[in-house]
């Protein structure tokens, strides 16, 4: 009984404990904040990957950086 107990507890903490969040990408210049962004239900990957896309828009050399906080 006590297995079984600690078996669905770890199986329900493991449903809500899932890696896909809200993440924003904050897109900078010259220190000053220019662009926010919010992904939803996206893992760090994914979001980085739309981040890294959002950057590729700007000008090069524009001095521009897009990071996923």
């Amino acid at each position: 009984m006590n297995k079984k107990t600690i078996l669905t507890g770890v199986a329900l903490i493991s449903l809500f404990c899932s890696c896909r969040k809200d993440r924003s990408c904050v897109c900078s210049q010259d220190g000053k904040e220019i662009y926010k962004t919010t992904y939803t239900r996206v893992k760090r990957s994914e979001a980085n990957t739309y981040c890294q896309a959002l950057q590729n828009t700007y000008t090069p050399g524009s001095n521009v950086s897009c990071i996923v906080q």
